[in-house]
């Protein structure tokens, strides 16, 4: 038996351990070839920032200015880190909208090879953004307000390709927002992340209102089409600290609120687009409200609401 196997099976064996062994140090003079190669571009990345500041600034159809373009390693994986990336007016280009400190981008490898398509980490350093509300009730913001407003489609290709990469991660992230006639409110120390999969996708907000405490926003959604809001569902959770929140409650027919000073949490399921069950609790210190033509006064007082 062991003459027949040496006879017949060993030279087959022998012949693919040498196949083996030649395709290991082919790949082996490839990757070797290409990290000898990588390496020398990415000491050669900052000669590449002018050709990125064209790119970026015909996409948004304002200037944009890159401070520092660098590559590194970070383990097997390649780094690529933009430093004082500014965004000018287009009418005036000496005129500063936008600052971000700091942007860190690195391929995703395992979304990449799961969706069959180059996707990335990004993660957004030091971001400070204005959201203000106009006297018709809509919401902008304020540093991107003076850029052209685009066409449906270039909109519609923005969004798909933000929730198409792998990790969005804004750290230190500052916002003030500003509903119309209202004092602003100082979102501070906001760390944002956005998971995101072929269909599933994921976002957690931790934060502090100044002066006030902790915000906190959790949402897991399925999506078969991001475009289409029918298409979304999933759980969302929203934490808010005790505050007077009376000038951030939407409009309800035949329900107003001169007062709410209370710590807001709320649970929503959404199937489809629309509500499924909605469970909020208010931890009211003084609620001063109208319903249907009939005052409401509550103080110190656990409120729960559901809807099914």
């Amino acid at each position: 038996m062991l003459a027949y196997f040496h006879a017949v099976h060993w030279p087959r064996i022998r012949t693919l351990i040498r196949l083996g062994a030649w395709l290991a140090a082919v790949l082996l003079a490839l990757s070797l070839i290409l990290y000898v190669v990588a390496l020398q571009l990415f000491a050669r990345a900052g000669e590449y920032r002018p050709q990125l500041e064209r790119q970026i600034s015909a996409t948004l159809s304002a200037p944009v200015r890159i401070e520092h373009l660098e590559a590194t390693w970070q383990g097997l994986r390649p780094e690529f880190t933009l430093t004082g990336v500014r965004l000018q007016d287009p009418a005036q280009p000496a005129r500063e909208l936008l600052l971000i400190p700091r942007i860190r981008i690195e391929p995703a490898l395992r979304q990449s090879l799961l969706q069959l398509a180059l996707r990335f980490n990004v993660r957004v350093e030091g971001l400070s953004l204005g959201i203000s509300q106009s006297e018709r009730g809509e919401w902008r913001v304020d540093e991107l307000a003076m850029l052209p407003a685009g066409s449906d489609e270039s909109r519609k290709k923005a969004v798909k390709w933000v929730l198409s990469q792998a990790e969005w991660r804004l750290a230190d992230t500052r916002l003030r927002v500003s509903a119309y006639s209202q004092p602003a409110a100082l979102l501070d120390k906001l760390q944002i992340i956005n998971r995101n999969g072929r269909s599933r996708h994921q976002l957690r907000v931790n934060g502090k209102l100044a002066g006030v405490g902790p915000v906190r926003l959790m949402a897991d959604m399925t999506a078969s089409d991001v475009l289409s809001l029918s298409r979304w569902s999933g759980t969302v959770f929203a934490s808010l600290p005790e505050h007077e929140w009376s000038a951030w409650l939407p409009a309800l027919d035949g329900i107003s609120a001169s007062r709410l000073h209370a710590g807001i949490q709320a649970w929503l399921e959404l199937g489809e687009g629309s509500i499924g069950s909605a469970y909020v609790r208010v931890q009211a210190t003084e609620l001063d409200a109208v319903i249907r033509e009939r005052s409401l006064h509550v103080a110190h007082t656990l409120l729960d609401a559901s809807y099914r």
